[in-house]
């Protein structure tokens, strides 16, 4: 079996010495520069399925942070714009926009494509070349008024690159953008 190997783990085996380290047996420790790791095989538990609405709505309480108010709608299945709840009640889908799902649920040209890319690869960092990568970004050069392509994981790393974008645009025609811009706000 053939691994690659990230340049994080790639220091950290500079500083063990040895790739054996990282060698999964029955358990096996590491010390290095005082940092520990143990690696022990062991079997994969999966979480709970239940979708009884009582069961679910208390999971969500004993275990999940309060950082949303939630509608009492227990989800159970999507198709297109509609979504139907463990009580079989049928709604539409108004808010599917957020995150990814402006697609709808259960698309099957959607579906199709997500099965045959994870036949290929997952995911891949990029630090490498990635021909499904490479030809998007052509696509998008050629079929936009972009020159290049910025392909980032998340909206706030695609927020940061376009507020620096817009600071070496401006700083490329001399004007400045901002001199301690930073405000304290007392709450």
């Amino acid at each position: 079996m053939k691994f690659t190997i990230s340049a994080l783990t790639t220091a950290l085996l500079a500083s063990i010495g040895s790739a054996d380290a990282f060698v999964v047996g029955k358990q096996q420790s590491v010390v290095a520069n005082h940092l520990a790791a143990t690696v022990e095989k062991s079997e994969v538990i999966p979480p709970p399925s239940s979708k009884d609405e009582e069961t679910v709505k208390a999971e969500y309480d004993s275990n999940v942070q309060c950082t949303y108010g939630r509608y009492p709608l227990t989800i159970d299945k999507g198709q297109g714009c509609k979504l139907w709840t463990t009580d079989g009640k049928e709604y539409l889908d108004f808010v599917s926009g957020i995150a990814t799902c402006a697609l709808g649920h259960a698309h099957p040209v959607l579906t199709k494509a997500i099965v045959d890319q994870m036949n290929e690869v997952h995911h891949v960092s990029n630090l490498y070349f990635i021909p499904a990568q490479a030809n998007l970004a052509k696509w998008l050069c050629d079929n936009s008024v972009a020159d290049k392509a910025f392909f980032c994981n998340s909206g706030a790393e695609a927020n940061e690159a376009a507020i620096k974008l817009a600071r070496r645009h401006a700083s490329n025609r001399g004007i400045t953008v901002c001199v301690n811009c930073i405000d304290v706000v007392d709450c």
